[in-house]
């Protein structure tokens, strides 16, 4: 991938390579099996939102609910996170947030 993107590459041109570099990434973790984690999951719970947001939230591992919709934040912590979007004078669509699958549960 190309360091200097935002600077060889149109805004147009950088647009897409980021959002086909998140898919990508998306898509390899979906079939990811490098680890013993994989084998306990029902889903990847990757991420959602814009991928040139400004702004990315991570997340620890997914709980339960998460695993099960394959969407991070949720249940409560997804209420949280939109009340405190709204506060901020965002909606979810306008950040990219993720969980970090790879985080095993204890």
């Amino acid at each position: 991938m190309d360091t200097d993107l935002e600077t060889t590459a149109s805004p147009e041109t950088a647009v897409i390579d980021k959002v086909a570099a998140v898919d990508a990434l998306s898509d390899s973790a979906r079939t990811c099996t490098a680890c013993g984690l994989s084998a306990g999951r029902s889903n990847v719970v990757f991420g959602v939102g814009n991928p040139n947001s400004p702004l990315m939230l991570v997340g620890e591992g997914p709980g339960l609910n998460e695993d099960a919709s394959g969407v991070p934040f949720v249940g409560r912590a997804g209420q949280l996170l939109d009340e405190a979007l709204r506060e901020a004078g965002m909606l979810r669509k306008h950040v990219l947030h993720h969980k970090c699958d790879q985080v095993p549960r204890l």
